[in-house]
């Protein structure tokens, strides 16, 4: 490649600029190093001009930030490159830095000068310290609250979001923050714990069908309601004020006290309190056809007036129940064992 050389006059102001450092310009010793420079390594180019540098002697290199062999005539010489003598726009005007070889703890390294050097730009203020943020290039990628309070037109402060959203609070159509409005109810546990809580809006359509069940239709119930599913529209349940009292007897089961009892829950009488209550226990023996054609239902125990008939079940673990009236049990397909049956369901 054909190389541009600037006139004499740039080139002897570069060595100036090396010479400032090391010797007295007025000293005979410096103008002899000054002439022998130049006799030396020749003109500078114009590659080297334009990273900032000047052609100087191999032993000269540790003067500079950065030295590069390739932009020079001679081979005894290198660009010694200064990157604080770079011309670059963006620098100054976008992020209001600088070329420099290492950037401050206060400034973001900006790969936007040449030869190796960085643009030291974006510093930081004490508002966006204060405030816990830090300084990014350009608003993509902060994970919170973005305001301008870096240097540089092209800087932003991210103060970063102490209650991220969680999918389970998306899921709601809520947001994790540490308060909730007067119009929002607090979800606890959907943000991750510590002072963030899930704030949902409810803003439900009551439906007829919840009206029925005398409750009213929310995305979350509060203490001391049921959620009815299936009766309201979209992600709301129709929440119905809870009549019944939970019984030791009914938690013994494994059970709770309501009015109604959910789609797969086995209702169990007389052992809540409060007029039309159930205990509503989780049923893991669904009842079986061949079960249902001999009149029993299937449980893991049965009560103190019924037999226990094995081998009609689903479930090994699962008794077939009938009145101990009947004088031919059917043959069993399972060994299985009888549950003991809770005191509180004894007669």
């Amino acid at each position: 490649m054909e190389k541009k050389f600037l006139s004499v006059s740039p080139k002897i102001l570069w060595i100036l600029i090396l010479c400032l450092s090391s010797c007295n310009i007025n000293s005979v010793s410096c103008i002899e190093g000054i002439r022998q420079a130049e006799s030396e390594c020749g003109l500078v180019s114009l590659e080297c001009s334009e990273v900032g540098g000047s052609c100087a002697l191999v032993s000269d290199e540790g003067q500079c930030d950065f030295a590069n062999f390739e932009l020079c005539q001679n081979t005894d010489c290198t660009c010694c490159i200064r990157c604080s003598t770079q011309t670059n726009r963006n620098c100054p005007r976008k992020y209001a830095g600088s070329c420099k070889k290492s950037c401050d703890e206060n400034e973001l390294e900006i790969s936007d000068c040449a030869a190796g050097c960085k643009c030291c730009g974006c510093k930081i203020t004490q508002t966006c310290t204060d405030a816990g943020g830090y300084c990014m290039v350009g608003k993509q990628g902060c994970n919170g609250r973005v305001t301008n309070k870096c240097q540089g037109r092209s800087c932003y402060c991210c103060i970063p979001d102490e209650c991220p959203d969680s999918p389970q609070c998306q899921a709601l159509e809520g947001r994790c923050v540490e308060r909730c409005e007067a119009d929002e109810l607090a979800v606890p546990w959907l943000c991750g714990g510590g002072s963030c809580t899930c704030c949902v809006k409810n803003n439900c359509n009551q439906t007829k069908c919840c009206d029925a069940f005398g409750g009213s239709c929310g995305k979350m119930c509060h203490e001391g309601e049921n959620a009815v599913e299936d009766v309201c529209e979209g992600p709301c349940q129709c929440c119905v004020k809870a009549p019944c009292e939970q019984s030791n007897c009914c938690s013994v089961l494994g059970g709770s006290c309501n009015s109604t009892c959910g789609q797969g829950d086995r209702a169990i009488e007389g052992v809540c309190n409060g007029e039309h209550c159930l205990c509503c226990v989780p049923n893991p023996c669904p009842d079986s056809a061949a079960c249902e054609e001999i009149g029993g239902y299937c449980d893991t125990s049965c009560g103190s007036r019924e037999m226990g008939v094995p081998g009609f079940c689903h479930s090994p673990s699962c008794l077939c129940c009938v009145d101990d009236y009947l004088t031919t049990t059917p043959t069993p397909t399972y060994t299985t064992t009888t549950t003991a049956i809770p005191p509180c369901m004894l007669a």
